[in-house]
Parts: C-alpha cells; structure tokens; sequence
C-alpha cells in the first residue's frame, strides 16, 4: 500500500485557490507503476505510456490517496 499527501500551498494552487490539477496527477501517476514494477521483477520492463484523471471536485484541503495493488493467484 501506498499513500500519499499533497497539502495545498502556494506553490500547488491555482487561480481560484483550490489545488493545480497537474499537481494532483504528477502525485499520483508513477505509483501503480512502481507497484507493478516490484512485483514482476527486472524481468519485465514497465512503462507508463498514459494517464487520465477524472475530478470531482477541487481541492481546497489536505488530499490524501491511498493505492492498494493486490496480487491475484
């Protein structure tokens, strides 16, 4: 599992004061690929070739995600 914080400040808000929607995704986007990265190995190579991110509404507070990769037999 892996969490994450990002806390609004200057440096990540936005015009309206809510949070930089290019700061919430350079957050988020390389975990499930390092997840998936130390699962298979360095017999595989992992490359992240898109991301999208869907919002619900802005951010104007401490944002915390939580990434669980759970492993199928």
């Amino acid at each position: 599992m892996v969490k994450v914080r990002i806390k609004l400040s200057y440096k990540n808000s936005n015009y309206v004061g809510s949070i930089f929607g290019g700061s919430l995704l350079s957050a988020t986007d390389p975990i499930f690929m390092i997840q998936l990265m130390n699962i298979l190995g360095n017999k595989y190579v992992v490359w992240d070739k898109a991301a999208a991110i869907k919002f619900k509404r802005p951010v104007k507070e401490m944002c915390y995600v939580d990434f669980v990769l759970l492993r199928m037999k």
